[in-house]
């Protein structure tokens, strides 16, 4: 960080350079071809990008640049700036890569940014929590606990997942919040070990890009083993729209967690043959997770119900566990009362904090 302005001022065009806070800087440049503009950009992220060591280890650097421009001097300077961090937002989506602004962006990314730039603020200031919601058998015994990410936000309330995860996964943000998370629906479930209740495992959700990244395998070990937790309660869910492209990664990656006893559950079944083709090399104790969309209609539409059933028959045939959310009545449950498969749903509970699930743990809830 303290070397950039250093790598700025080395092609001689920056009249001045700013740092705005953390790693991020702002340079003004005296150039009115926006193609030279663009040479000095992908110049500066290729300087940065050069190997950098510390004790004979080599350090993977790189940054972004969002670049917006003014004819004139009538262009206020926190306009230029919020332009500017417009095109970096856009930037981010792809590693060391600079955008210039455009007028369509605007109205698309200032609440994202706003967002984005809070999320960032928000894991320090204790805002995000883990919620718990139980899942269980037809018999309404808990057999474990899904973690559900919250954010505990100062002006807008709680906010679900559907309202903040996008902006993160289009960032290495959401990384970091998945690190997070991992953690605290660890320790967590530690406390309703201690407890009594022993026997509950947890699962948490994963997105494509937590799961490709190379550090995944080494957290979420570190994790089990910093907080304590024996790898066969944690079950891992892989999300709807989760890429099976690269299969044969996405295997060796399963494989070695499994082999510590961590369990998969698989999102997205409707996803058809490269789904089924990736779910015959799985693990035989991989679960297939059915969302709402599933069960939403089964009470009162006989081809939905018929469809679920089929389906439901075909991972039994290859003897792996289905959870099904979303159950929400009564009707849809009894539906399922005679079927193997895992239930979860507003009708057998609310995610709730930590606090409150595990006083309905104690009254039996």
């Amino acid at each position: 960080v303290c070397m950039i302005p250093d790598y700025v001022s080395r092609d001689g065009r920056a009249k001045a350079i700013f740092r705005l806070g953390g790693d991020e800087f702002a340079a003004v440049v005296d150039e009115v071809d926006m193609e030279k503009v663009g040479e000095i950009a992908q110049k500066l992220i290729d300087m940065i990008k050069e190997p950098y060591f510390i004790s004979n280890h080599e350090l993977d650097i790189s940054c972004c640049i969002g670049i917006s421009t003014y004819m004139n001097d009538n262009v206020p300077v926190d306009t230029l700036l919020k332009y500017s961090d417009i095109a970096l937002y856009e930037a981010k989506r792809v590693h060391g890569a600079y955008k210039f602004y455009e007028f369509s962006h605007s109205s698309m990314y200032l609440n994202e940014i706003k967002i984005e730039k809070e999320l960032r603020k928000a894991i320090k200031r204790n805002q995000i929590e883990v919620y718990l919601q139980s899942l269980v058998d037809t018999d309404e015994r808990i057999l474990g606990v899904q973690a559900l990410v919250r954010w505990l936000h100062p002006e807008y309330g709680e906010l679900e997942p559907g309202q903040f995860l996008h902006i993160a996964q289009k960032t290495d943000q959401i990384i970091l919040l998945g690190n997070y998370v991992l953690r605290r629906a660890l320790m967590h479930l530690k406390k309703i070990h201690e407890a009594g209740h022993r026997d509950l495992f947890i699962m948490i959700s994963c997105t494509a890009k937590e799961f490709y990244h190379p550090g995944f395998v080494s957290t979420i070990k570190s994790a089990l083993n910093e907080i304590g937790i024996d790898p066969g309660y944690l079950k891992i869910n892989l999300e709807d729209r989760f890429s099976f492209q690269a299969a044969q990664n996405a295997l060796a990656i399963i494989k070695e967690l499994n082999e510590l006893g961590v369990r998969f559950a698989v999102n997205g079944f409707e996803s058809a043959y490269p789904a089924f083709a990736f779910l015959q090399q799985m693990p035989k104790d991989t679960m297939i997770k059915l969302n709402k969309a599933y069960v939403q209609n089964i009470v009162t539409d006989k081809r939905n119900r018929s469809f679920l059933m089929a389906l439901m028959d075909i991972i039994t045939m290859w003897d792996l566990d289905v959870i099904i959310s979303g159950i929400e009545t009564e009707e849809q449950k009894q539906l399922l009362d005679s079927r193997r498969c895992i239930l979860q749903g507003y009708h057998f509970n609310i995610p709730k904090p930590l606090e409150r699930y595990l006083e309905d743990l104690g009254q039996g809830a």
